[in-house]
């Protein structure tokens, strides 16, 4: 018997938060903040989801895009700063969707820019998704 249920939103930018979260050790430019803002953009929305915290998050998420594209264009800046904004641009893109579909394609995208291991991202997973097929033995 097969089980599928989407993510919901919450889930995708709890998801996309900690990936980006992980990657932001590589971020470099101490004076550039906008991945961090991007970070925190997703976080306010999970503390209060409201139309105004995603319109935050949007302007965030556009921010750090160009921040990202800025590290890409960079000669001799490593692809792990690089995708470090990357992750926290998606974060925030998760927060800011109007679509469910758009947040779990932007923690995916954070996934895959955080560059974590598959072991990491189950354990993440494994965290904010609950298994229903797994019980308490006690």
């Amino acid at each position: 018997m097969e089980h599928y249920r989407p993510l919901t939103k919450p889930e995708a930018v709890t998801l996309a938060v900690r990936f980006a979260e992980g990657a932001m050790k590589n971020w470099t430019p101490a004076a550039d903040t906008r991945p961090q803002e991007a970070a925190a953009a997703a976080k306010a929305w999970l503390a209060n989801p409201t139309r105004e915290t995603a319109g935050a998050a949007r302007v965030a998420w556009a921010a750090a895009e160009c921040a990202a594209r800025a590290a890409w264009a960079e000669v001799g800046v490593g692809v792990a700063v690089c995708a470090a904004a990357d992750a926290a641009a998606e974060a925030a893109r998760a927060a800011g969707a109007v679509r469910s579909w758009v947040a779990r394609s932007g923690a995916a995208r954070a996934a895959w820019a955080a560059g974590a291991s598959d072991a990491a991202q189950c354990r993440e997973i494994r965290d904010v998704i609950p298994n229903p097929f797994i019980t308490d033995p006690a």
